[in-house]
C-alpha cells in the first residue's frame, strides 16, 4: 500500500513531536483540519493492512503511537520486512528524473520514466518540463531523439555541480538513500566501499566530516566515478590550477588511494576533481593543531579589523580565529571555483544577521584579497552565523541542568541552534554539539539531562527533537518539553492556573495585579534558577544613544589630536566615560587609523569597555573644514563608548549605512546645528525601516 507525500509528513511530524495537538498539526503544516483527519486514516488503513497498531488519541488530543510505529518510520529500514512505498511529489519527481539522467547506462525512453516513476506520460511529459527549467541554472538543456532518447547536455563541470544538488534533495526525501540507490542504479556494495574510502581520508587527514556529508558525498563519488568509466570525463576549462591543489594533503591522499588501495585509473583533471570535493566537504571538527599559514594571517587580520569596523571586542578570540580557519579553508575554494550552493535555511535567516552581516561584509577585504574573488552572500551568511554565536556572553546564571545538542549538519548549523537554544533556555549548561557518529559512540559515558536532536535518535537520554528553524510556535513546544523534564510536569500553562486558583482561594486580585503575577510565575516556571528570567536584551538603535547634547560642529581647523579630544568632550561631561577613556583613544589613535574609517568621511574611534566607558553611547563631531589624511578628508568623527560587546552593533550598522550614503551624507554636510544633523540621522534610519517588510533583530 502506498503513502503519499502529505500522509509520509503528518506522521512523521506526530512521531517527532508526541504531545501535538490536531489544532498545532493543522497550523505547523498548513493543512486543514479535513485534509489531517484524511491523512489520519490513510495512515491508519496503511497500519492495519501491515499488522500495526493505529495512531489513536488521548483525552487530551495527544496523539498515542506504538514504539514499532516509530521505527518503522524513522529508523533503517533495510533489514524490515515491511515496505512504505511514497507516493512522488512533481517536485521531487524532477529530482528522480534527473538522477536517472545522470546515471543512466542505456537510452531512456518516456516507458522508462512512466515505468519506474509510475504515472503517466502525460504527467512526465509536464515532469519534463520542470526538469528543463530547473536545470538552466546550471546551463544544461534536456536532449531527445529516436535513437538515444533523453539526455542531459552540456559541460560535465557543470553536470557535477546539478549531481551535488541532486544528491542532496533526493536524500532529504522519505526513503531517500533508496531512492537513491533504485533510481541511480547504485548498489549497497557501492556506498559502503566509498564510505570506507571517506572514513581512510578521515583518518589520513586527521579531520572528521558532518554526518550529512558522510551520508550524502558516498552517493556523489558513486555517480561521478560511474560517469568516469563511461567515458563522460571532466576537462579543466574550470580553472582549476595544479599548483593550486596539488601540494595540499588532500591531493596526495586522493594519489595514494585510488592507486594504492582502490586500483582506479583516474585522469589527473579528475584527481584535481576529486581533490577539490574533499577540499570543499563540510568539516566538523579537525584533530591536529591547524597549521599557520597565509590564511591563518587573513583570518587573524579579518577579525581585527571587524572589530575595529564594528567596536566589538570578541570573545574567546583565539578559539574563534581557529575554529573560523577550518571553516575557510574549505569555503575558500568553493568561493574561488564558484562551488557554494543555495541553503534555502540559511537564507531564511538574513534579516536576524542584517547588522553583523553588512559589517563582516565591510571587513571582508584580507580574505577577498586572499582568494580573490568576492565572497558569494551564502559564505557571508555562514561566517555570520558562526560569528555570531561567539559575541553572545554568557549570562552569569547558574546552570544546574545539563544538555547537549545532537546536530548532523556541521559547525555552522549546530552553532546556529546551540545559540538559539542557549537564549531560550539560559538555566541549562550546553555542551559543545556533537555529530550523531560522535553521540553514538559516546551515548554511555555522556553525563547530560536532556539531549536536545535535529533528527530523531534512539538514546537512553531524554530526548527532543528540535526543528531547523525555531520559529514562535516551534520555540513553545520546545519550552513544554522541557517543562516537562525540568518540573516534572505535563504543561506550564496547567500549573499556572493551579497556582493562580489557589492564590485566588486566599486573596482577591484586580485584572492588573492578576496578569502581573501570572506573568512572574511564567518567567519563573521557564527557568527554574530564576523568579524572573533575565530578558535578552536587544540592540540599540542609533537614535537610541545618541542626542542633540551629543553632537558638535566646529568650524576651527584642528589637528587630529584636538579633533578627538573635542569629540570627546560631551561624553565625559554627561558620564558615558572617564578621563581614562580617552587617554586610551589617543594612545590608540595617535594619527587617524584607516581600519576604523566608514565610508570616505567618518571614523569611529573607540576602546575596550574596561577603558573606561561607563554608559553606552555615541557623540559625534562634524568638522567643517575636516582633515585630510592619505584616502581623503574626515569630516566626522563619531566616538564610541560601549559596555559591552554586542549590543551596539545595530548602531554601528546604521552608523556604516549612513557614512556610506550620498545623499545622506549631503544632508549632513549641509546641516548648521546639532538639531538639524540629529534630524538627518533620524529621517536616514526612519525612512530605512519603513523599507524594510521586518524591522531586523540585529545580532
Amino acid at each position: 500500500m502506498n503513502l503519499d507525500e502529505r500522509s509520509i509528513e503528518i506522521i512523521t511530524t506526530i512521531i517527532n513531536q508526541s504531545d501535538i495537538t490536531s489544532k498545532e498539526l493543522s497550523k505547523k503544516l498548513n493543512l486543514s483540519r479535513n485534509q489531517i483527519d484524511y491523512g489520519l486514516r490513510k495512515i491508519n488503513d496503511f497500519l492495519e493492512v501491515e499488522s500495526y497498531t493505529k495512531v489513536t488519541r488521548s483525552q487530551k488530543g495527544y496523539f498515542i503511537i506504538d514504539e514499532r510505529i516509530k521505527r518503522l518510520f524513522l529508523q533503517d529500514r533495510r533489514d524490515q520486512c515491511v515496505r512504505v512505498d511514497y507516493i512522488s511529489s512533481p517536485q521531487d519527481r524532477v529530482q528522480l528524473i534527473l538522477l536517472m539522467l545522470l546515471t543512466n547506462r542505456e537510452d531512456l525512453s518516456l516507458y522508462h520514466f512512466t515505468d519506474l516513476l509510475d504515472v503517466s506520460k502525460n504527467t512526465i511529459l509536464r515532469d519534463f518540463s520542470n526538469v528543463r527549467e530547473y536545470i538552466t541554472q546550471y546551463n544544461l538543456t534536456i536532449h531527445y531523439s529516436r535513437v538515444n532518447g533523453y539526455s542531459i547536455k552540456g559541460k560535465e563541470w557543470d553536470i557535477r555541480k546539478v549531481i551535488y544538488s541532486v544528491v542532496e534533495k533526493i536524500h532529504d526525501l522519505f526513503q531517500g538513500e533508496e531512492a537513491l540507490m533504485k533510481y541511480g542504479k547504485i548498489t549497497r556494495h557501492e556506498i559502503e566501499w566509498y564510505k570506507k574510502v571517506l572514513e581512510l581520508v578521515e583518518g589520513k587527514l586527521n579531520i572528521k566530516y558532518s554526518d550529512k556529508r558522510i551520508w550524502t558525498a558516498p552517493y556523489e563519488f558513486a555517480i561521478v566515478i560511474n560517469r568516469i568509466k563511461n567515458g563522460k570525463r571532466i576537462e579543466n576549462e574550470f580553472g582549476i590550477l595544479f599548483n593550486d591543489l596539488s601540494d595540499t594533503r588532500e591531493y596526495t591522499v586522493i594519489n595514494l588511494l585510488f592507486d594504492k588501495d582502490f586500483y582506479i585509473e583516474l585522469p589527473s583533471d579528475e584527481r584535481l576533481y576529486m581533490t577539490l570535493r574533499i577540499l570543499t566537504m563540510n568539516v566538523a571538527e579537525e584533530s591536529q593543531e591547524i597549521n599557520v599559514d597565509l590564511l591563518n594571517d587573513k583570518v587573524y587580520q579579518f577579525l581585527e579589523l571587524l572589530e575595529k569596523k564594528s567596536a566589538i571586542a570578541l570573545s574567546n578570540k583565539q578559539e574563534l580565529h581557529q575554529k573560523l580557519y577550518l571553516h575557510l579553508k574549505s569555503a575558500v575554494y568553493r568561493i574561488k571555483y564558484k562551488l557554494t550552493i543555495d541553503y534555502p535555511f540559511i537564507n531564511s535567516l538574513e534579516n536576524e544577521y542584517v547588522a553583523l552581516y553588512n559589517l563582516i561584509e565591510n571587513s571582508l577585504s584580507p580574505l577577498e584579497e586572499f582568494v580573490g574573488s568576492k565572497f558569494p552572500k551564502q559564505e557571508i551568511l555562514f561566517i555570520s552565523i558562526f560569528i555570531g554565536s561567539y559575541i553572545l556572553d554568557k549570562e552569569n546564571v547558574t546552570q544546574d541542568i545539563k544538555a547537549t545538542l545532537v546536530c548532523p549538519n556541521g559547525v555552522i548549523f549546530s552553532n546556529l541552534l546551540k545559540n538559539q537554544l542557549n537564549e531560550m533556555f539560559p538555566f541549562i549548561y550546553f555542551s559543545k554539539p556533537i555529530s550523531i557518529r560522535e553521540y553514538q559512540q559516546r551515548e554511555m559515558e555522556l553525563d547530560v539531562d536532556i539531549v536536545f536532536s535535529s533528527v530523531p535518535i534512539n538514546s537512553r537520554h531524554y530526548v527532543i527533537v528540535v526543528e531547523d528553524t525555531i520559529d514562535e510556535t516551534e520555540k513553545k513546544r520546545i519550552e513544554n518539553e522541557v517543562f516537562k523534564r525540568v518540573h516534572n510536569f505535563n504543561n506550564s500553562s496547567v500549573l499556572q492556573n493551579k497556582v493562580m486558583q489557589i492564590i485566588k482561594k486566599y486573596i482577591d486580585l484586580d485584572t492588573q495585579v492578576e496578569c502581573k503575577i501570572v506573568k512572574e510565575i511564567e518567567y519563573a516556571l521557564r527557568s527554574p534558577q530564576q523568579s524572573i528570567k533575565k530578558h535578552i536584551q536587544r540592540e540599540k538603535n542609533l537614535l537610541g544613544i545618541i542626542n542633540c547634547e551629543l553632537i558638535q560642529i566646529t568650524e576651527d581647523n584642528l589637528p587630529w589630536s584636538a579633533a578627538l579630544e573635542k569629540a570627546c568632550e560631551p561624553l565625559l561631561s554627561q558620564g558615558y566615560i572617564s578621563e581614562n577613556y580617552i587617554k586610551v583613544l589617543h594612545d590608540l589613535y595617535k594619527d587617524i587609523v584607516p581600519n576604523i574609517i566608514l565610508g570616505t568621511s567618518m571614523i569611529i574611534p573607540h576602546a575596550r569597555p574596561e577603558d573606561g566607558s561607563k554608559k553606552l553611547g555615541v557623540s559625534l563631531l562634524k568638522l567643517s573644514n575636516g582633515i585630510k589624511y592619505k584616502k581623503g578628508i574626515i569630516n566626522y568623527i563619531a566616538v564610541v563608548s560601549t559596555l559591552d560587546y554586542k549590543n551596539h552593533t545595530g548602531a554601528m550598522y546604521q552608523l556604516l549605512k549612513i557614512a556610506t550614503n550620498k545623499e545622506v551624507l549631503s544632508k549632513l554636510n549641509a546641516a548648521k546645528n546639532s538639531q538639524q544633523i540629529y534630524e538627518v540621522l533620524k529621517n536616514s534610519i526612519e525612512v530605512r525601516e519603513k523599507g524594510d517588510r521586518k524591522r531586523p533583530v540585529i545580532l
